[in-house]
């Protein structure tokens, strides 16, 4: 795969644009469904599907002192050290744990030096967190560990010298914290598209909610739970209430083609969040669909070319769609979610692009409402406009076809520079239980 260096501007996801249309019949109004006819089979409260990218590396710093995360840059596995000398222990800790990860098999290590583990800072951000100081102040809050800092992203500026009060009043050393002005934050919705058939992961979709006006977002990832019955992911804020399920209608392209329903949109829970607040894992919502025919499982669409430069006004992957799909073979779990590691996307807005992770499982706060924090969330240098809300995360592998599913992406921050915000497939799993999302036979 594929990956650029430069930062650059990212966010919201959605499908492809020129496709062959289906001109079959559908029903021009959407059936009538309610909650209660709708059962969903959502788990009582979340249960992590695996660890987080910040358990691993806290457990990994059990075990070697000094542990401050890895990133990749050019090419290797940087592994970060407080003790130098403990680079071989941590050589053999970090292959045993993500030696096996697609992202981070067959590079070679590097050690590097750091102020603060990844402990100290951990520590730090729970303090800040569980301070009260960030409330209505701090939209994003993270260890970072390429930069080897707490990072907190701010709406306000002005708030900055308080925020740096507080800091020093809990003993923390001020350059052990980065604080950036996230000057905005939104999800991506708000594009077109042709119709598709059999759906595929990235094409667009168009949410109907009810009030009449359509949200149009991006086809995620195909699924199964049990039995024959099919489904397929996108974000929960293209729905008409995120965290609840409503019984939307959902067509592709339109709502003359109707392919299916809401089926899951838990709602935030206290369950394992910080006092004060509640919290989900991921910006995913499933859709049951309506035939076995219209949603063909573990594909994701590939168009004619890939986009990886940082042209965040126009820049664009081709909208065409290639003779094949990609067919996803396995998952990106937290172990492969790395700093620096390339991933693409195939969005309705901005086709398939192409861009390094910029932050892991950073914590969005207040989002998508004062109270609610979305935990652990990923961003991406990989380009994308309104209309993206929803497209699958991937890596993929040209001379077979074959990908690998890392999640969904759902808004655009500016931090100043732009990054696509996405939920990993660990996250979506935790909010909407137990799902079969690849095969390894085509």
């Amino acid at each position: 795969m594929r990956c650029f260096a430069g930062r650059c501007l990212l966010l919201g996801l959605a499908t492809l644009a020129q496709f062959a249309c289906n001109r079959g019949s559908a029903p021009t109004t959407p059936r009538s469904s309610t909650v209660n006819e709708l059962q969903p089979d959502a788990d009582p409260e979340p249960t992590p599907a695996g660890p987080l990218l910040d358990e691993l590396f806290l457990t990994t710093a059990e075990e070697v002192p000094g542990f401050a995360g890895i990133v990749i840059e050019a090419g290797e596995v940087v592994i970060k050290l407080v003790d130098t000398t403990q680079a071989t222990a941590a050589r053999s800790a970090v292959s045993r744990v993500f030696g096996d990860a697609p992202t981070v098999r067959g590079r070679p290590f590097r050690i590097a030096a750091a102020r603060y583990s990844f402990t100290q800072l951990a520590g730090w951000r729970t303090a800040l967190l569980e301070s009260g100081t960030l409330s209505g102040v701090a939209r994003m809050l993270d260890v970072d560990e390429g930069r080897n800092t707490v990072f907190i992203g701010v709406g306000d500026p002005t708030r900055v010298e308080v925020i740096r009060g507080s800091i020093r009043s809990l003993g923390i050393p001020d350059d052990a914290v980065q604080i950036q002005e996230i000057r905005s934050m939104r999800p991506l919705v708000d594009s077109l598209g042709n119709g598709v058939r059999p759906v595929v992961g990235g094409v667009l979709i168009g949410v109907w909610t009810g009030s009449g006006n359509p949200g149009y977002c991006s086809v995620g990832f195909k699924a199964k739970k049990t039995g024959s019955t099919r489904y397929f992911a996108t974000n929960a804020h293209c729905t008409a209430t995120f965290g609840a399920l409503d019984g939307d209608s959902v067509g592709q392209p339109n709502k003359t083609k109707w392919i299916g329903s809401e089926h899951q949109d838990p709602g935030f829970t206290g369950t394992n969040c910080t006092s004060g607040y509640t919290c989900r894992w991921s910006d995913g919502a499933l859709i049951k669909c309506d035939s076995i025919s219209t949603c063909t499982l573990y594909t994701i669409a590939k168009t004619t070319s890939e986009y990886t430069g940082s042209n965040w006004t126009s820049g664009s992957g081709s909208l065409q769609l290639a003779s094949d799909n990609w067919y996803v073979v396995g998952e990106l779990g937290n172990t492969s979610l790395v700093q620096g590691a390339s991933v693409s996307k195939v969005g309705f807005a901005t086709g398939w692009t192409s861009g390094v992770i910029d932050q892991t499982c950073t914590d969005m706060l207040d989002w998508p409402a004062t109270g609610k924090i979305l935990k652990c969330q990923f961003t991406t240098l990989a380009v994308s406009r309104n209309g993206d809300s929803g497209s699958p995360i991937f890596q993929y592998e040209t001379s077979t076809g074959k990908a690998w599913l890392g999640g969904v992406s759902w808004g655009i921050l500016e931090v100043p520079y732009y990054v696509t915000v996405f939920s990993s497939i660990d996250g979506v799993k935790t909010d909407l239980g137990s799902l079969t999302v690849s095969s390894p036979v085509f």
